[in-house]
């Protein structure tokens, strides 16, 4: 990694090892995916009911739940 990368992101996530910012920053990154993919689905129609001011609606099959919402088993 760059040191002024590394720098960069030890003052972001106020962190001082080099492993513990690595770890920061991926699990930031993993959320910051997962935020952007709810607000994809919900774009695509995924929560009718909180999006279409026409009231409640069926939840459209069509539109897939994504992959990083679903919980593992």
């Amino acid at each position: 990694m760059e040191t002024g990368k590394l720098a960069t992101a030890i003052e972001i996530f106020e962190t001082t090892p080099a492993a513990g910012t690595g770890d920061a920053a991926v699990g930031d990154t993993i959320e910051h995916r997962r935020r952007q993919s709810f607000l994809d689905w919900i774009a695509q129609g995924g929560l009718p009911d909180l999006t279409d001011p026409t009231g409640p609606q069926k939840r459209d099959p069509n539109v897939p739940t994504p992959d990083l919402l679903r919980r593992p088993q």
